[in-house]
C-alpha cells in the first residue's frame, strides 16, 4: 500500500500463519550454530522477514511462515549444503507446527574472483557450468559479486567445469575441478579474455530517427 497523504479507516487482511524449527546438525550429529536458513516458495513473505533465521549454537531455529508450501534451503562457510540430494518440503497452515532436522554436508567448495582485462576485478554476471561439449552447453549455476568474487558449492561427487561470463564482457576459459566430498578449491581466478565482440552493431529506437554515430554495447 502506498499512501501520498494522511488516511484512516484503512482495513488490511491478515492471515494466520504456521512455524517450521528445528535444528541443523553435521553429519556427526554435531550441532551447527551460524546456518542460514531460508524457507523458498509459498505464494507471500511474511511481513517481518521471519522466513530467514540462523541457527543458534546448539543448532535450534524456528522460521514463521505464512500458509503454502516451501522448501528449505541451508548456507554456511563451511559446508556445501543439506546433505541430501532434494530439498526438504514443508506444508504451513494456521496454526501448524513441523519439526525437522538438517543435516549440513562438507561437499565441494570452488571460490575466488574474476580478473578483467584491465587487470581489475569483474562482477556482476553468471557463474556458469558446463553440460557438454560446445560453447552452447553452460547453464547459469551461480552469481558473481559485484566485486569479482564468487562462490560455488555442491554435494554431488563429480568432475565438473564452470566459467564465468560477467555483464559487458566475452566469456573465461572452462577450469576444471574434481570435486569429492569435502574438497575445497580456494584462490581460483577466471581472467577474461581480451577479445573484440563477435556482433557490433547500432541500437535504433525505432520512435526516432535513426543515428548512426550511436556505439553499440
Amino acid at each position: 500500500m502506498v499512501a501520498a497523504r494522511d488516511t484512516d479507516g484503512v482495513d488490511l487482511a491478515v492471515v494466520r500463519g504456521g512455524s517450521v524449527a528445528g535444528r541443523v546438525l553435521d553429519r556427526a550429529g554435531q550441532p551447527v550454530g551460524g546456518a542460514v536458513i531460508h524457507a523458498v516458495g509459498g505464494a507471500h513473505r511474511p511481513a517481518l522477514g521471519t522466513d530467514i533465521a540462523t541457527s543458534a549454537d546448539d543448532g535450534s531455529f524456528e522460521l514463521q511462515l505464512p500458509p503454502g508450501v516451501f522448501e528449505l534451503a541451508v548456507s554456511h562457510p563451511r559446508f556445501a549444503g543439506i546433505a541430501s540430494p532434494l530439498r526438504p518440503r514443508y506444508a504451513v497452515g494456521p496454526g501448524t507446527r513441523a519439526s525437522t532436522t538438517l543435516i549440513l554436508a562438507p561437499g565441494c567448495i570452488v571460490s575466488g574472483r574474476v580478473i578483467g582485462r584491465d587487470g581489475a576485478p569483474a562482477g556482476d554476471g553468471a557463474l556458469e557450468l558446463q553440460l557438454g561439449p560446445g560453447d552452447a552447453a553452460f547453464a547459469p549455476s551461480g552469481r558473481l559479486d559485484a566485486d569479482g568474487a564468487f562462490r560455488w558449492a555442491t554435494t554431488t561427487d563429480g568432475d565438473v567445469g564452470l566459467r564465468v561470463w560477467p555483464w559487458k564482457a566475452p566469456p573465461s576459459a572452462v577450469q576444471q575441478f574434481r570435486c569429492r566430498d569435502g574438497a575445497r578449491f580456494e584462490g581460483v581466478e577466471f581472467t577474461l579474455p581480451d577479445r573484440r565482440p563477435d556482433l557490433e552493431g547500432v541500437l535504433v529506437d525505432l520512435g526516432e530517427p535513426a543515428r548512426n554515430d550511436a556505439p553499440a554495447h
